[in-house]
């Protein structure tokens, strides 16, 4: 039995150790607004990273459905901006649409200073007795850098 639980305790320590290529994984507060803007990281080297989020959403009152714009920013190597777009339609009440949207995996390299961070825009659907709500759980990851050979 006391094999058992070490081997429990083991297991445990294992798999909850963070990740340490994860750079930010925080979740946004719940909004029924615009979001500001969030800084995930902000290398000092050129860098490449991996980010994913989840956006879950919970339906209003209003006339009309609720877009959101969800906006991932950063400078890219070559100095040119590079933004991944992702609209989010929330139904109007009665609709068939909410609940966890996924914004794919997408991969980037970044320039050094640059600031990766992300914002959501939000599109009311017009008159609204309670505004649809939103929360964003996003994860930033950091890809391991190849040695030159």
């Amino acid at each position: 039995m006391e094999n058992i639980s070490y081997s429990i305790l083991f297991l445990l320590a294992l798999f909850s150790s963070t990740d340490s290529r994860i750079v930010y994984d925080t979740p946004s507060p719940v909004y029924s607004a615009n979001s500001p803007s969030v800084t995930m990281a902000q290398p000092k080297t050129e860098q490449t990273y991996r980010f994913s989020a989840s956006v879950e959403t919970r339906p209003g009152e209003c006339e009309a459905d609720t877009t959101l714009y969800f906006i991932r920013e950063y400078t890219g190597t070559g100095g040119m901006p590079g933004v991944q777009r992702q609209e989010i339609t929330i139904r109007k009440k009665g609709g068939m649409v909410t609940g966890v949207f996924e914004i794919p995996a997408s991969t980037f390299r970044v320039k050094a200073g640059s600031r990766i961070a992300f914002r959501v825009e939000y599109g009311i659907g017009g008159r609204c007795k309670a505004r649809p709500t939103y929360q964003v759980w996003p994860v930033l990851e950091q890809i391991e850098k190849k040695e030159k050979h």
